[in-house]
């Protein structure tokens, strides 16, 4: 059921209730890989599906943990030509905690503007459907990725670009039809996806969009898991002892990145029990709006039917963004949906 805007979950229509048999089996043995720091292919249309090399690694390296395989149709002249087109794209082998609002993903880095306009115009190809829409401090990004090949719930992903004054970006997921996918892996107070640690520089603007896509569809899948076996899949990266024992379960990988495929139960829930509890509890929540995390109003409003999105100055405000203007984005492929604003 919806309230103000947003979407709540019910036990009849969540996610658990909208999966197959068949995809619940696809999904565990996904997760299983995962848990193995061994990551599935994602198709177009993101349909995530297991790892099917003939020769799985028995352990993988830190320099290995961010691979993931891609199996797509040849790209068309002039799509997703970033730095490592030539290469397996990335994801990440952990989701990346959560960050307070000082700790926003931004670089200093040379525009790309016109790198992503050229992206964009074969992005359809990965993502049927995607549509975007510029503003002349950036672009935003709408996408669905369907999941699972047998699952008839959808991810939908609106995702933020700005390239002036200095190179940001934000995503939010939602259920198709239920509601905003989080909190879990959400960043605070926005609720945007949390996919992956700054640090380990997973993704970066300069990137090809189509692999911090297929990331993020990487982590939806993850929070599907959640939903239907109550067990984030896999290893993540949560420093806060207060944060795991507030949102780890027993048999999840511990998030303390000391010691590779170990159990929340079998490495930190201890020590973090011996903690001043407390404190620990207001020392984390007070710089991060009580732990609260939603998506901006405008954010909701926009996938929940306007029919622009907000500007670019309303998800960042404390950037100063001039007006926007109107000038039209070049596009070489009919089949892409694209807005202005």
């Amino acid at each position: 059921m919806r309230t103000g805007g947003q979407c709540t979950e019910s036990r009849e229509s969540g996610p658990k209730a909208r999966i197959s048999a068949q995809a619940r089996a696809r999904l565990e043995v996904i997760a299983e890989q995962l848990g193995r720091g061994v990551f599935p292919e994602v198709l177009n249309r993101g349909v995530v599906v297991p790892n099917q090399s003939p020769v799985l690694p028995k352990t993988m390296g830190t320099e290995h943990q961010h691979e993931v395989r891609r199996e797509r149709s040849p790209a068309p002249s002039g799509a997703w030509q970033g730095p490592r087109a030539q290469g397996a794209s990335r994801a990440p082998s952990q989701s990346g905690g959560t960050r307070a609002p000082g700790e926003a993903a931004s670089f200093i880095i040379p525009d790309r503007r016109d790198q992503y306009e050229r992206e964009i115009s074969g992005l359809s190809d990965a993502y049927p459907g995607a549509q975007v829409w510029e503003q002349s401090a950036g672009l935003w990004l709408k996408t669905t990725s369907s999941l699972l090949p047998e699952l008839e719930l959808r991810a939908d992903f609106l995702t933020c670009l700005q390239f002036e004054p200095f190179p940001i970006y934000r995503s939010w997921a939602f259920w198709s039809d239920i509601g905003w996918i989080g909190p879990r892996h959400t960043n605070f107070p926005d609720g945007s996806i949390c996919a992956f640690d700054l640090r380990d520089s997973t993704w970066e603007i300069g990137d090809p969009l189509v692999e911090l896509l297929d990331i993020y569809t990487l982590w939806a899948l993850r929070h599907l898991h959640l939903q239907v076996f109550g067990r984030w899949p896999g290893a993540q990266s949560v420093a806060n002892a207060y944060e795991r024992l507030w949102e780890f379960r027993d048999n999840e990988l511990c998030g303390c990145g000391r010691i590779p495929h170990k159990t929340y139960v079998d490495c930190c829930k201890s020590s973090d029990l011996l903690r001043p509890v407390v404190r620990e509890a207001i020392a984390f929540s007070l710089p991060r709006f009580g732990g609260l995390r939603a998506p901006p109003k405008e954010v909701a409003d926009f996938y929940y039917g306007m029919a622009i999105p907000p500007l670019l100055s309303k998800i960042f405000p404390r950037i100063t963004v001039p007006e926007y203007d109107y000038q039209l984005l070049p596009i070489r492929n009919s089949r892409f949906n694209l807005h202005h604003q």
